[in-house]
């Protein structure tokens, strides 16, 4: 009976093994490890009758969580909730809209964990590679998926703020399961508008059209974005033109936009 009751066992284990792959262990393992670092961001909307709006941000240092700037851009009272459930006061200490990207500094707490930015340059992420998603999406959560690495390239975002450019960067496709994004986010703000025209509906005159960034022949705005992306305030950069009927070339200097605080 003994031996009938270990040959069991040793079978349950051996099925339980199989139930579980490697692969997924190591992605729950991931997930556990992201899990602390990631918070929900919320506050009170500054004007009256506006619903409230809540994101997904995650520590980069002990006090500073990186969220993106449309979901603090009109909240006052901001506060960051940890996947524990406890809650903690917190207050902008700068923002890019150029990039919505916002900065927050939390009080009263010590992150439990922080996440680097990646320094892999995009273009080496190979495709088919795993893809974890972790967030709290309409406030909810925390809630993770997973998906792959289906592409790689430009995608223009038109900015929340009015008196900066498109988004400039590259931008990471999955099919990974996500929750649809909240009004003004890149989600919702790349997908859902269409061309701009004047009043009567006529295409605005054309100025310099960009032929190439430093000797590379681009075939698209998305495609000076990117590259230009590439460079750093200080970094000459030379432009390939065709103004009023004929081919010039001019170098500009990078320079750094101003953060806001």
């Amino acid at each position: 009976m003994r031996l009938v009751l270990a040959a069991l066992l040793l079978s349950l284990l051996a099925l339980g093994q199989r139930l579980v792959s490697p692969e997924e262990v190591a992605r729950s393992q991931v997930i556990q490890r992201a899990l602390p670092a990631v918070v929900r961001v919320q506050g009170s909307p500054t004007a009256p009758g506006e619903n409230q709006v809540v994101g997904t941000g995650f520590f980069v240092s002990p006090f500073r969580v990186v969220t993106n700037y449309h979901v603090v851009q009109d909240l006052a009272d901001l506060t960051v909730r940890l996947a524990d459930g406890r809650t903690f006061p917190a207050e902008r200490f700068a923002v890019d809209p150029g990039i919505d990207i916002a900065l927050l500094t939390v009080r009263g707490l010590q992150a439990p964990r922080v996440l680097a930015f990646s320094k892999t340059p995009s273009t080496s992420l190979p495709l088919g590679m795993g893809v974890v998603l972790v967030g709290f999406p309409f406030g909810q959560g925390p809630l993770a998926s997973y998906g792959i690495l289906s592409g790689i390239g430009p995608l223009e975002v038109p900015s929340p703020d009015p008196s900066v450019g498109a988004e400039v960067g590259e931008y990471l496709f999955t099919d990974a399961p996500l929750t649809v994004g909240d009004p003004g986010s890149p989600a919702a703000r790349a997908g859902l508008r269409g061309a701009q025209r004047d009043a009567q509906g006529r295409l605005l005159a054309l100025g310099d059209v960009i032929l190439a960034v430093n000797g590379k022949a681009v075939k698209d705005k998305a495609e000076v974005v990117r590259l230009i992306a590439r460079y750093r305030p200080g970094d000459r950069v030379r432009l390939t033109l065709w103004r009023e009927g004929r081919r010039l070339e001019v170098t500009l200097t990078m320079v750094a936009r101003p953060i806001r605080r």
